[in-house]
């Protein structure tokens, strides 16, 4: 195995004395190396692979393995993933990991190339059609899951975890973005028009981040999917976020925005993630919180092309278990797919309606990698963000 893959970064959570890496990082970074990947002429390269390669994705490489096989595995799973979700709650006493962290989605890419050198991936389920394009995953049969049963049904049965009929990620743990206000400054705005105000003027801030913000202002314009825009939508957004410029202070990265507030150089920030709110609180800000053009987004478990399939599903399947997913949940500010696990999640999040939080907050399938369907794909998205910084 080539040592590099699975090369561990330093500490990112300062609750653990490193620097926290927030959440949403992982779509910022996303973003950034994908912009980079299509220059270097990625996305041609996936497109040669056959961007639907559901068939291929339908082939069955756990054939012949019995769940008897999975529930007796022992080894160590080799992981490639975000760093917040490394917890020694996944591991048992006969299945270890080994991880190496990803500090964006297309390494996913990048680190599966060797086969046999990672067993499954943890990322996003919106670049699941990358993957499969570059052929480097593989289906899985939940029956080999012990269990499948205790995901909560909406994350189960989500259509956008199959291809072709099969199932290709198994759910690991979801979230969604949030607006924030100071109310030391300003009254909620509730709406797209309310953040036109003239009183919001430059007081605004917005994450460097062209996945989530155009996702948001989609959101905030009422589409319906907000992540599958055609040409005549997404230039609507691509205006309207050119005139949203008088009301924006700045573009920050993740984890700024708490000191900004605190300072009161912007009262508003969207979309936030994690513990924002709570930083910029403990930093003196007087900060509330709304669903205003919100969306949601799920995290799954891929296995990889090549994988030793019993232990890579072992692994899984533990991570499917209730004190795995409270781990995870306190560990990332995450929420479980298994509701027996949100004791775990941090009290300033917990809620009490799953429903009544994704009908205001709505998970995402993910920007379309081409646009072969008519839809504005995420290389164009990166190509419009950049010439917004520019104006």
């Amino acid at each position: 195995m080539s040592k590099n893959l699975l090369q561990q970064d330093p500490p990112l959570d300062n609750r653990s004395g490193g620097n926290y890496l927030p959440r949403r990082l992982l779509l910022k970074r996303g973003g950034q190396l994908l912009g980079v990947a299509t220059a270097l002429g990625l996305a041609e390269t996936l497109s040669g692979c056959g961007s639907n390669a559901s068939a291929d994705a339908a082939a069955a490489p756990d054939a012949g393995i019995t769940l008897d096989q999975v529930t007796n595995a022992r080894g160590t799973a080799k992981i490639i993933g975000w760093q917040f979700y490394h917890a020694p709650e996944l591991d048992t006493a006969n299945v270890k990991s080994q991880w190496g962290y990803i500090g964006g989605n297309e390494d996913t890419i990048t680190k599966t190339a060797q086969p046999g050198a990672i067993d499954l991936v943890t990322m996003t389920n919106g670049y699941d059609d990358q993957l499969v394009a570059a052929k480097r995953v593989i289906p899985t049969n939940p029956a080999l899951l012990s269990n499948w049963a205790n995901i909560n049904p909406t994350f189960r049965n989500w259509p956008e975890i199959s291809r072709n009929g099969s199932v290709l990620s198994i759910p690991l743990q979801w979230s969604y973005g949030y607006m924030q206000w100071d109310a030391r400054f300003t009254t909620e705005p509730k709406s797209l028009d309310d953040l036109f105000s003239p009183k919001l003027a430059r007081k605004v801030g917005l994450p460097d981040d062209p996945y989530a913000v155009i996702t948001t202002f989609a959101r905030l314009l009422g589409y319906a999917d907000p992540q599958k825009l055609k040409p005549n939508e997404f230039q609507k957004v691509v205006d309207t976020l050119n005139r949203f410029k008088s009301q924006l202070l700045t573009l920050h990265q993740y984890g700024e925005e708490p000191a900004l507030l605190a300072r009161g150089d912007i009262w508003v920030d969207l979309p936030c993630y994690a513990s924002s709110f709570l930083d910029a609180r403990k930093a003196g800000a007087k900060m509330e919180t709304s669903l205003l053009g919100s969306w949601s987004y799920l995290d799954c478990c891929t296995v990889v092309r090549g994988a030793d399939i019993p232990v890579a599903l072992s692994f899984i399947n533990n991570t499917l278990e209730t004190g795995a997913q409270a781990a995870l949940a306190s560990k990332a500010w995450s929420f479980p797919v298994v509701d027996s696990a949100l004791y775990g999640v941090p009290k300033e999040l917990q809620f009490s309606s799953l429903d009544a939080i994704l009908s205001k907050a709505p998970l995402q399938p993910g920007v379309p990698f081409d646009n072969n369907n008519g839809f504005v794909s995420f290389p164009e998205w990166i190509k419009a963000w950049e010439r917004f910084k520019a104006l």
